[in-house]
């Protein structure tokens, strides 16, 4: 036993274990939430998360303004590459954190068997094993959730019969933490299993985990929905409404 926990809590498996807990630890609160079990105290939890998100996103945004040119192109660059190996490997197919969760596992147990059975037999330097253990894990483990996301893909896709022009104009529930140009996810409650959607929103700003937004479009290049939130739109709409009004009185 104190074997196996001195694998696990050590370099290269370190970081695989931290993945699973983290996996084991979201799919827990997914479930406690479909058991409607209110573990943050209501409202109250709510609020608090709503500004902590508020605040990281606001520290990002400023961020990213102060960042140079070169800077945002090599972030851009390793995006797209990031996004190409995604797609080509199918992991995009299926949410991102169904997809987080095969991997954390596989990678935890072939750095397991590889750190326990082949890294004692290799002549080398500990940091060079722990470095030979931990690239031969990120790819295995990377091909095999390839595989067994697979299968999973259809129960993620639209239905058939179901266009993507007859989704605009519903309200989506992000799923992600953030959504802007490249990334993002959205839930849609169809009346039955639901759609996972590949949502875009040109303010990477103004939608966090939960936030409710309105479809507005279907853009075929990057295979997504454009989305506004839901809050954006009601205040617009208000505003409107004030100036209907104030126009009216004039008269």
């Amino acid at each position: 036993m104190d074997e196996l926990l001195a694998i696990l809590f050590s370099m290269p498996t370190l970081p695989w274990t931290c993945l699973v807990i983290a996996s084991v630890v979201y799919w827990l609160t997914v479930i406690l939430g479909a058991l409607e079990i209110d573990v943050l105290g209501g409202a109250e939890g709510k609020a608090m998360a709503d500004v902590g998100h508020g605040h990281d996103v606001g520290d990002m945004g400023h961020a990213h303004d102060v960042s140079h040119d070169g800077i945002a192109d090599g972030a851009a660059a390793k995006e797209g590459v990031l996004t190409l190996l995604l797609s080509t490997l199918k992991l995009r197919s299926v949410p991102v954190t169904i997809s987080l969760s095969f991997l954390g596992l596989f990678g935890w147990i072939v750095s397991y068997v590889l750190a326990k059975h082949v890294g004692p037999l290799l002549p080398l330097p500990a940091l060079a094993t722990q470095t030979l253990i931990a690239t031969v894990t990120f790819v295995v483990s990377l091909l095999a959730t390839s595989a067994a996301v697979r299968p999973l893909a259809p129960l993620f896709t639209l239905r058939q019969g179901t266009k993507h022009r007859d989704l605009v104009g519903k309200v989506v529930r992000i799923t992600t933490g953030r959504v802007d140009g490249k990334f993002g996810e959205g839930h849609l409650d169809d009346g039955a299993a639901g759609l996972q959607l590949q949502v875009r929103c040109a303010d990477p700003d103004a939608l966090a985990r939960d936030d409710e937004a309105l479809i507005l479009g279907w853009d075929a290049k990057s295979e997504s929905f454009e989305v506004e939130p839901m809050s954006a739109i009601d205040e617009n709409a208000h505003k409107r409404k004030g100036s209907a009004k104030a126009s009216g009185k004039r008269s």
